[in-house]
């Protein structure tokens, strides 16, 4: 361990070790306590957690993802993100946009659920979905859903 500290001089493992050290712990017993930590926590907060093993079994990877749509829309409420519009939506609201230049960006806004409220209301959405007003991503995973940022925005 102490090997592959020095190689990759790695601040974050140096730390650990120091941390584990402290505690006159184990650094086995501490990658535990913090997997565990993990486990328990980012769950909590919205997160999908999954761990798994390299093909030779010598690394141990973590995986953690959002698909969470509450805890999604706080995220992008938080950030203040431009998501992308459906195509039809500036012609829906009398903008004239040529998408056809390449110099046309694509329609965005910010996000805000009650902007397809708003919407919906004033007639311009038949439902007052947040789907209806942005442009959700195709996610390739085995319950097909749809979420409004791509997979690669999320880790973010």
């Amino acid at each position: 361990v102490e090997r592959i500290i020095e190689a990759n001089r790695a601040p974050f493992l140096k730390w650990f070790r120091r941390l584990a050290d402290s505690r006159n712990a184990s650094l086995g017993a501490a990658r535990t306590a913090l997997l565990q930590d993990m486990y328990r926590f980012l769950p909590a907060q919205g997160f999908d957690v999954v761990a798994f093993c390299s093909v030779d079994n010598t690394v141990l990877y973590v995986g953690v993802s959002l698909r969470n749509g509450d805890t999604l829309t706080k995220y992008l409420l938080r950030d203040n993100a431009r998501l992308t519009l459906h195509d039809d939506i500036p012609r829906k609201l009398n903008i004239t946009q040529p998408l056809s230049e390449p110099e046309s960006a694509l329609p965005s806004f910010h996000f805000d659920p009650r902007n397809a409220e708003w919407l919906n209301t004033s007639g311009v959405l038949a439902r007052p979905a947040v789907s209806e007003l942005y442009q959700p991503y195709e996610d390739s995973d085995e319950d097909g859903g749809r979420l409004l940022v791509h997979s690669s925005e999320r880790i973010r």
